[in-house]
């Protein structure tokens, strides 16, 4: 016969995650995501912002201000990138042995 859900009693609470050890593997692991998200971030602002502004330019697909925004772009694209980079450098910089 069909039985309604019933909640279980919660068990002990543990101080730290399951599989955490002392030399702190979730903390690197977390880290190393993070670090994975900006540099994936830096990639797409560099290809948005230099790339294909570039290309349109080179293949005559904008329009008569291309090389003026191309200009402009391609300098706030580069440093933006190479922040996000940097910052994610650092965050592996921290990382525990």
């Amino acid at each position: 016969m069909f039985k309604p859900y019933q909640p279980v009693a919660p068990g002990p609470r543990r101080e730290s995650y399951p599989g955490e050890g002392a030399d702190g593997h979730v903390e690197n692991e977390r880290a190393k995501l993070l670090a994975t998200l900006l540099n994936s971030c830096a990639a797409g602002m560099f290809t948005a912002w230099v790339v294909a502004p570039g290309a349109a330019f080179l293949y005559g697909a904008t329009s008569g201000n291309g090389m003026r925004a191309f200009l402009l772009g391609v300098p706030i694209g580069i440093s933006g990138a190479f922040m996000l980079h940097a910052a994610a450098r650092m965050i592996l910089g921290g990382l525990r042995e």
